[in-house]
């Protein structure tokens, strides 16, 4: 008899603790779907769940079922959100991979390279965005911007079709500016696709959008953070933009080429080798 009572208590409880167990499954795929895997809310949300579960194993005695049922419920959910977080940097890497073969295939006579590797490395980027937060997901974002800028500027020669990319790359900019306005590479980037596009529209079209001002204060944000971040791309995106802006009065008065130079040299500095600084310094020689 004794026995049959103790059969019975340990299928209720049982029971109870699987009942318990897909209770807190359920709370947790509506975390899932309103908090993104790897971060840190939704660990302590899963942790907060398990914590609940724990406590209701508690009430009703049977501890040792959440030890043993629930601890390895603990371990698939742990395994799950390293899992996320290893999973997004495998994208960014496979997508860096792709990068190194993007002029593969380049054809010289239409100067367009074949988007074979292009496109993607930006589902891949664009997967890493969004399963990552923090310096992940940030640095995620400006590779896709930058993965943006390539395909639009070398990929096509269609100018609705670069209007469109351009579009999709700078709205993505200027939305993540808004969650990481620290980032150096979200603000050169968004500069340059904000720079491609104003190229693309036309000088009215740049006008009325503010395109010089907008890219002049990207750049001296990525300054103001980190003046060297990609040996000094801000500084030489601002001394090129003082340098092709033109000087209107009352309208656009701050371009001017003291200060381009002054921005091209400090570029010179951090980066002596780099082409376009070359070539600037010997036309200022001869």
């Amino acid at each position: 008899m004794r026995e049959l009572i103790k059969t019975s208590r340990t299928l209720t409880h049982g029971t109870a603790l699987r009942g318990a167990a897909a209770f807190v499954i359920v709370l947790e795929k509506f975390a899932g779907s309103k908090i993104k895997p790897g971060t840190i809310s939704r660990t302590i949300t899963i942790f907060l769940l398990n914590f609940f579960l724990f406590r209701l194993c508690r009430f009703w005695k049977i501890t040792d079922y959440y030890i043993e049922y629930g601890g390895i419920m603990r371990t698939i959910l742990v395994i799950l959100l390293l899992s996320t977080t290893l999973f997004a940097n495998e994208f960014i890497k496979k997508a860096d991979s792709l990068r190194a073969h993007r002029a593969d295939n380049f054809n010289p006579e239409t100067l367009i390279a074949d988007s074979t590797n292009v496109n993607p490395a930006i589902d891949l980027l664009k997967k890493a965005v969004e399963t990552t937060e923090g310096k992940e997901q940030e640095e995620a974002v400006w590779k896709l911007l930058r993965t943006y800028y390539f395909k639009g500027y070398y990929c096509t020669d269609n100018s609705d079709m670069k209007q469109l990319i351009y579009d999709q790359g700078k709205e993505l900019g200027e939305k993540f500016l808004e969650k990481y306005p620290e980032s150096p590479g979200i603000n050169v980037w968004t500069a340059i696709l904000w720079g491609v596009w104003g190229e693309e529209h036309g000088i009215v079209a740049a006008a009325t959008s503010g395109v010089a001002g907008k890219m002049r204060d990207y750049c001296e944000k990525a300054i103001e953070v980190d003046p060297e971040w990609s040996n000094g791309a801000a500084y030489r995106i601002l001394g090129r933009l003082h340098f092709k802006a033109p000087n209107i009065p009352f309208v656009l008065g701050w371009p001017d080429n003291d200060d381009a130079i002054e921005n091209l040299e400090k570029a010179r500095k951090i980066d002596p080798d780099n082409l376009f600084i070359k070539q600037v310094s010997r036309r200022n020689t001869l």
